[in-house]
């Protein structure tokens, strides 16, 4: 009889700590769980009933081993908090040695049906793949509601929380037909319009020949050029050699204009420049000082939205008993929208 009982004990120990099958004879881990009836109809139940406990019990469980599996059915008991902070709802779940993680289902939470917070920095290697966002609705960064395609908000007034790596103020311009940008008063970004490679810049440079001579009281005169446009590719009859601008195309413009003025007999007072739109309109008048028997240099400008076809001019006002000249004046008119 001990012999018989000695065996029992000695089979059982084995088993203990060999693999254990159910419903199989040959297991393939230390527990191996086959279904009684595989295949066909049958409609008894086969599968592993995991733990079922509220919330409440879960929280107030201690020395939990990590991996501990359960299934959480009630999530009105307890509090989102401690080991528990994770368990929001009913679902399995298992320790991982701090707090119950929930386990990712086919229905569980993700960022197609719930809101969320990154634990850490996260980033998506795309592998040679695109990444689209397709059919309605918008995406804001900074911003929870969005109105546009992609709206974002920097937090920062007169920020716009956009930046190009690759893409900066030394950038060299590109040459060919291209359309300027800007940002109207909700915000929006907006073509500017067709800007070509003539209408950025014109410049006129080298020693102009115009003469002032006393004539009376506010002699006036139209200062000349003796060259024409020569960088930008301004289009034929932009700037003509008489100092007349004519806008090829709707924009806002700044001309700029300096020189120098060369008394040649001694009475001085004063000499008014002036930029003239459309031969008519004085949008910009300088006076200055004429030194007697001297030189002295002038500089101005001024902005305007020019119609394309309206003009601009330079004028100058004599309002001294002086004659001279002008040398060394520059006119350079850019557009800057």
């Amino acid at each position: 009889m001990k012999k018989t009982i000695l065996l029992i004990l000695m089979s059982l120990s084995v088993q203990l700590f060999a693999q254990v099958g159910l419903n199989t004879n040959t297991p393939n881990a230390t527990l191996d769980i086959s279904a009684k009836e595989p295949t066909g109809t049958f409609n008894t139940v086969d599968g592993v009933l995991v733990p079922r406990v509220d919330r409440q019990r879960a929280q107030n469980m201690s020395a939990i081993p990590v991996s501990t599996m359960i299934y959480v059915n009630n999530v009105v008991s307890g509090s989102q908090g401690g080991n528990a902070v994770n368990i929001d709802t009913v679902g399995f779940y298992y320790f991982n040695g701090s707090v119950w993680v929930k386990m990712a289902t086919g229905n569980g939470v993700n960022i197609y049906n719930s809101d969320g917070t990154l634990a850490g920095v996260r980033n998506v290697n795309l592998g040679g793949n695109n990444l689209g966002f397709t059919g309605t609705g918008n995406v804001g960064i900074g911003i929870g509601a969005p109105t546009a395609k992609l709206e974002i908000a920097s937090g920062t007034t007169g920020t716009s929380g956009l930046k190009f790596s690759n893409l900066n103020s030394s950038t060299p311009a590109f040459t060919g037909t291209k359309t300027a940008l800007g940002i109207d008063s909700n915000g929006n970004v907006i073509s500017m319009g067709t800007e070509n490679t003539y209408s950025g810049l014109y410049v006129v440079n080298g020693v102009n020949s115009t003469t002032f001579s006393y004539g009376g009281e506010g002699s006036t005169g139209t200062v000349n050029y003796n060259t024409t446009a020569g960088y930008g590719g301004a289009p034929a009859g932009a700037l003509t050699n008489a100092g007349i601008f004519t806008a090829p195309t709707a924009g806002v413009y700044r001309f700029d204009f300096s020189c120098a003025m060369i008394n040649t007999n001694n009475p001085g007072n004063r000499m008014i420049f002036s930029f003239r739109k459309n031969e008519t309109t004085i949008v910009q008048s300088t006076a200055v000082g004429i030194v007697i028997n001297g030189t002295i240099g002038a500089a101005f400008f001024t902005i305007q939205t020019m119609a394309a076809g309206e003009t601009m001019s330079v004028y100058y006002n004599n309002t001294s008993g002086t004659n001279g000249y002008l040398a060394d004046s520059n006119y350079i008119i850019t557009r800057i929208q």
